[in-house]
């Protein structure tokens, strides 16, 4: 029987989930999954050595996943790898210049650093460096890194990657016949995630939500690219870590594995409309979903279409923008100071 914690950080538009696991004979494991932005890797790892690594006598996470090298999921893991060094034994990351020619990866660069004076297009190129820089420091202490696609596991698939698959996705990266088309798509999405231009009808998010959230279900090939990781604990409760994943993605894992009937997920990408579909929510039907994200008036994130699709198919739904970082426990932990019941959005 496997206890398990889960800590999704309160870091606004970005994310960062703590997850400890507990066997019958007291044996702890940590995973984190993420690590925020940049700037907020610090906060990552006061939250480790304040909440998780003293109870556990660990010294570092056992096993570090990136979901994906968007900067908001891969910048604070460079300030975790350098705080915490070879104490880490494994980490889980794709890297996509391993999996295209050296000179298309390097087209690819240049084509976003051309055009890195605006805004959605410089983001990327940060992102595209922190997945450098963090691929140079996991190797620079000779930390165990491993290829996050799917069949990746432990402990005989208590915890195990559902997707992205090998082909899944290297068909997400670009041919050289195509990197300019590429680099205009991800810069697209890159811009309706920095610049909301929506005036959503409240009132009608509210009553009819599920054909809002079923308008538009694309999203970026980086976002598609995030590893979906499952972890089964207690009773076969099955808990789904989803990065930004969407729905091309799901339709991916739905080739090898079953999606039905969640206990717990991650909402992706800070619970956009995009991302899921109503088709998916019912299928998954989680009981509970947890959202990392900014809130207020000036983001979209969460979208309260997709926050309401949810409630009308049974999941209670909580949101990191709602009285910050969000502990959810099954089994013996230790309490925390400070930490109450939280409401659900």
């Amino acid at each position: 029987m496997i206890d398990i914690s889960i800590d999704m950080l309160s870091l606004g538009n970005a994310d960062s989930i703590t997850v400890w696991l507990k066997d019958e004979n007291n044996n702890s494991f940590v995973i984190l999954i993420d690590g925020g932005n940049k700037s907020q890797g610090a906060d990552v790892i006061k939250h480790l050595d304040k909440h998780i690594l003293p109870a556990t006598g660990k010294t570092a996470p056992d096993l570090i996943i990136c979901t994906h090298h968007d900067k908001d999921h891969i910048g604070g893991l460079i300030a975790v790898v350098e705080h915490y060094k070879n104490l880490i034994p494994e980490i889980w990351v794709n890297n996509p210049a391993e999996h295209i020619s050296s000179y298309r990866y390097q087209a690819l660069k240049e084509s976003f650093k051309k055009k890195s004076a605006e805004k959605q297009y410089e983001v990327i190129m940060e992102s595209l460096q922190n997945v450098d820089d963090f691929i140079t420091l996991v190797d620079k202490y000779n930390i165990t890194r491993k290829p996050a696609l799917y069949g990746q596991n432990k402990f005989n698939g208590i915890v195990k990657i559902l997707g992205p698959s090998d082909a899944f996705y290297k068909s997400l990266l670009p041919g050289m016949d195509n990197v300019e088309e590429y680099v205009s798509q991800e810069a697209k999405y890159a811009y309706n995630s920095l610049f909301p231009n929506q005036n959503p009808d409240l009132l009608l998010e509210g009553v009819s939500p599920c054909p809002i959230v079923d308008a538009e279900n694309s999203t970026s090939a980086t976002n598609n690219s995030s590893v979906i990781l499952q972890i089964t604990a207690r009773e076969n409760k099955r808990f789904l870590f989803t990065g930004d994943a969407g729905v091309q993605a799901f339709e991916d894992v739905e080739t090898h594995d079953s999606l039905d009937n969640l206990f717990w997920m991650q909402v992706p990408h800070h619970g956009s409309r995009r991302n899921l579909s109503s088709k998916l929510i019912d299928k998954m039907s989680p009981k509970w979903a947890l959202i990392s994200a900014k809130g207020g008036k000036e983001n979209k994130h969460p979208r309260l279409a997709l926050v309401n699709c949810l409630k009308k198919h049974g999941a209670k739904v909580y949101s990191t923008h709602k009285g910050g970082s969000k502990w959810h426990h099954i089994g013996n932990f230790p309490p925390r100071d400070g930490y109450s019941t939280a409401a659900e959005i």
